[in-house]
């Protein structure tokens, strides 16, 4: 089973909430049927990393490292 990191939106009432999860894709169908939002990330960049502009290289690493945390 390979875990890939989503973004889960739970909607409330008056409210909305963000998970991040690491979830099996094949049942991402059935989050979304559930009436959950579900969004894969690509890449992470922490602030420091975008602020000296090598966010593109971290993402670039990241790639090459299969999402794994630097």
């Amino acid at each position: 089973m390979v875990k890939r990191p989503y973004l889960l939106t739970v909607r409330g009432r008056r409210h909305g909430w963000c998970f991040d999860v690491r979830v099996d894709p094949k049942y991402v169908p059935e989050y979304e049927a559930d009436g959950l939002e579900v969004d894969e990330v690509a890449n992470t960049v922490p602030q420091w990393v975008a602020q000296l502009g090598l966010a593109g290289v971290w993402c670039w690493l990241q790639d090459r490292r299969g999402m794994m945390p630097l």
